[in-house]
């Protein structure tokens, strides 16, 4: 990756961190009691911190939308590896859940039924993000052709999003929402990339932290005691689509800034495994009793350690596999 890329280590790094720590706070969140101070906090950082997968999607859109990679190649290199790589995993954490974990005895039917499952593509837990990345690396040839000049782009990328808030708004179709609010995502990564605001930035970053504001108020506002309010800080809301652009475009404008951006470099080798056995981790450590992500009372602090800690787990197991791949490869 090219040295004017490198924000887009520090947006993997970051935004999986947030992605783990969303998982771990999540259940205590809608658990809480709205009238107390510890309920205002995990509320606050839910929003502060839901910028993660649209951030997640942006890179992805980054990368792949300034490429000129063939048709072909994106689909039976990218996509068809991000399909195999889904099935694989989708399996293994059906199996593991329902079957050793939940202590179920031995059912051959019911690992046939989570391997046909999983190549139907029916997701569990985070993995719905693969199934994403499957869909959209197969469009990537078609969003291609929306590509022009930066005028006729920028037309694009408002009409993905003024979609987006239609859909969002007048309908209830979560399949063409979740079509054209990622499409636009992806297609804001390859945007934003390309393109110097210069002093157009502050209006975004002006827009993102009063999208951030009314997210917070109208999450306090609407939660009521036994339910926690979530509907201010879903990925495709609009709120959240303008406060992840700011984010994005802050990541990109500061990272040239950083003195030592090796650190992010390396951490963002294991972003994608890690993404692909938190959930397993944290169900592990949740099983043998290490961390509790289902009390309300639990301290702020000790959930910033869980997540720290599930973090350090993710880091070892895939430093040990890379270890181990590399001296098979040696071997052979």
């Amino acid at each position: 990756m090219s040295k004017n890329k490198n924000y887009i280590n520090v947006c993997k790094v970051i935004s999986i961190i947030c992605v783990v720590l969303i998982h771990i706070i999540s259940k205590i969140y809608m658990n809480s009691d709205v009238t107390t101070t510890n309920f205002k906090i995990l509320a606050l950082i839910d929003i502060l911190i839901h910028f993660c997968v649209p951030v997640f999607v942006m890179s992805s859109g980054a990368i792949f939308l300034n490429r000129d990679d063939s048709p072909k190649k994106m689909i039976f290199k990218y996509a068809l590896k991000m399909y195999i790589i889904f099935v694989i995993s989708n399996f293994i954490y059906k199996y593991l859940y329902y079957q050793v974990l939940s202590g179920n005895p031995f059912n051959i039917n019911e690992i046939l039924n989570s391997l046909i499952s999983s190549i139907k593509l029916e997701s569990v837990f985070q993995l719905w993000y693969l199934r994403l990345a499957f869909i959209l690396y197969l469009l990537t040839p078609i969003i291609k052709l929306l590509r022009f000049n930066r005028s006729k782009d920028t037309i694009v990328i408002i009409i993905l999003f003024f979609t987006s808030f239609i859909i969002y708004k007048f309908t209830n179709n979560n399949y063409l929402l979740t079509l054209f609010g990622y499409t636009f995502y992806y297609y804001a990564g390859y945007y934003f990339d390309k393109y110097n605001l210069k002093r157009k930035k502050y209006i975004l970053y002006s827009i993102g932290l009063i999208a951030l504001i009314y997210s917070y108020i109208m999450t306090l506002r609407n939660s009521l005691p036994g339910y926690p309010d979530i509907n201010y800080m879903e990925y495709l809301t609009p709120n959240i689509m303008l406060y992840s652009i700011l984010i994005f475009i802050l990541i990109k404008n500061i990272t040239p800034k950083l003195t030592n951006q090796n650190i992010f470099n390396y951490l963002s080798k294991y972003s994608f495994g890690t993404y692909l056995i938190h959930g397993l981790v944290i169900g592990v450590l949740q099983y043998i009793n290490i961390i509790n992500i289902y009390n309300p009372n639990t301290n702020i602090l000790i959930l910033l350690l869980y997540t720290l800690l599930t973090l350090i787990c993710c880091y070892i197991i895939l430093f040990i596999y890379k270890k181990i791949i590399s001296m098979v490869h040696k071997s052979s």
